[in-house]
């Protein structure tokens, strides 16, 4: 496991939010592609209080979607594995 401080992207996984945050599907940071590690924070049941998101965002993390959708945390890290993987490309095996 590594430590989020040494994560080369670090996301906060985020359910849909007023104004809308990027689709899963771009990128959140530009270098994520490319990012050997990666941190992804994903909430409890009932979401990030203000507090939390905060912090968060003060400690470098990039608000993130999946979809439209709120996911049990469960499934939010299976969903986030696989989005990731995907954006990687075939060739990261």
């Amino acid at each position: 496991m590594i430590a989020e401080a040494e994560a080369e992207a670090k996301l906060l996984a985020d359910a849909p939010t007023d104004p809308p945050l990027e689709p899963a599907t771009d990128p959140p940071t530009p270098k994520l592609s490319e990012a050997r590690s990666v941190c992804v924070l994903i909430g409890p049941e009932g979401g990030w209080t203000d507090a939390e998101r905060a912090s968060a965002l003060e400690a470098g993390f990039t608000p993130w979607r999946f979809g439209p959708h709120v996911c049990r945390v469960e499934v939010a890290a299976l969903a986030a594995a696989a989005i990731l993987r995907a954006m990687k490309g075939p060739s990261h095996a």
